[in-house]
């Protein structure tokens, strides 16, 4: 196929370059000028359908070819990449980001289940009332049915704290700012921030439902002072608590995948730190960390949807077990060291690899929390 289908390119050869414009010859395969191959793009939609094909399983043979090298010999194919067989695998970073888009939308997968799948309520006391209403007169109509008579009418007394929520919401709105103050008394909640100076996200979102508060009135609420960034980390907590949790949780797994990718050439920098006696380029230890986190994704995103149907508590320990026994033989493979220096080295990165992690994800949050 492939042969008959350059024959037909070359038979559609044009005497001008569509990219540059220079005359050249028929016998031209390529414009010396610009390099672009001569061919006529006119071209009949099976040929159009022929290249395709042909263009998916070249790169359909190089993603099998390296299946197995990527999964059972670790090293293998960053070794094969730095000797220059570079056509015959697939590309360590185009390997990283499959991988990655395939974890990541798995997790944003997880995210949207979880939050289909939780029960809800009415926002309103009315309604809140009126279905409690009807739950209870059907339970005690199916309780009559079996000859048991049960008076659930006490449970009416919810209905009172439904009307004392009505009169805090009344309040509220005549002063969203007092109204703010006396729901926020609590201590519950996720904090951003330090300490005091931080701001507690279960606090805020008791009261932030009415419309009417704002970024001063929580700062007054807060006894905080009015400065830049507090008006700024008011104004991103009333956003945020107004917002649904899903959409904050995809907006965060986007920033972690941008996060992950950044940290990268980080730790990149520090295996050329640690194998500063062995000459290698840069590089070379980046191809090596796109390998290493691409196998270590694949295995977060395979132990993940297996404990989605098979619960086990020793799947975690698994998989460490798995990853740690890979990456010592890819370090070995690679680096070709002795054990004890492989293992030495790999223990004093991992301690490093995760303080890294930390700062960076704790600096992904408060970018998060910044920009969404």
């Amino acid at each position: 196929m492939i042969s008959r289908f350059r024959q037909r390119k070359i038979e559609r050869k044009r005497d001008t370059c569509l990219n540059c414009g220079l005359p050249m010859a028929n016998e031209f395969n390529f414009c010396p000028r610009c390099g672009q191959e001569n061919v006529d793009n006119r071209a009949a939609i099976h040929m159009l359908a022929e290249e395709f094909i042909n263009t998916f399983l070249a790169y359909d043979s190089r993603f099998f070819r390296s299946v197995g090298p990527f999964l059972f010999r670790p090293g293998f194919l960053t070794n094969q990449f730095l000797i220059g067989r570079r056509l015959s695998y697939v590309h360590p970073l185009r390997l990283y980001l499959l991988i990655s888009l395939v974890l990541f939308s798995i997790l944003s997968l997880e995210v949207n289940v979880d939050d289909n799948d939780a029960p809800t309520t009415p926002k309103s006391p009315r309604k809140a009332s009126a279905l409690a209403d009807s739950i209870r007169a059907d339970v005690q109509a199916d309780l009559a049915k079996e000859g048991i008579r049960v008076d659930l009418s006490g449970s009416r007394d919810s209905t009172d704290s439904d009307q004392a929520k009505t009169t805090d919401s009344t309040r509220q709105r005549k002063n969203p700012v007092d109204g703010f103050t006396n729901n926020i008394d609590g201590d519950e909640g996720f904090n951003i921030g330090n300490g005091d100076k931080g701001f507690n996200l279960g606090k805020i979102r008791q009261g932030a439902q009415n419309d009417q508060i704002t970024p001063d009135a929580v700062l007054d609420s807060l006894k905080k002072e009015k400065t830049y960034w507090n008006r700024k980390f008011a104004e991103q907590s009333l956003k945020i608590v107004r917002r649904d949790t899903e959409s904050l949780v995809e907006y965060f797994l986007g920033k972690t995948s941008l996060m992950m990718f950044l940290l990268l050439p980080f730790f990149a920098l520090l295996l050329k730190l640690f194998y500063i006696r062995s000459k290698r380029f840069y590089v070379e230890h980046l191809v090596f960390t796109l390998h290493i986190h691409a196998f270590t994704f694949f295995l977060f995103s395979v132990g993940f949807l297996i404990s989605k149907v098979y619960d086990d508590d020793g799947l975690v320990a698994w998989t460490a077990l798995g990853l740690f026994v890979y990456l010592v033989f890819s370090f070995r493979n690679v680096y070709r060291q002795g054990w004890f220096k492989t293992l030495a080295k790999m223990f004093v990165l991992f301690l490093l690899y995760v303080t890294s992690l930390s700062l960076f994800l704790v600096g992904t949050i408060l970018l998060s929390f910044l920009l969404f």
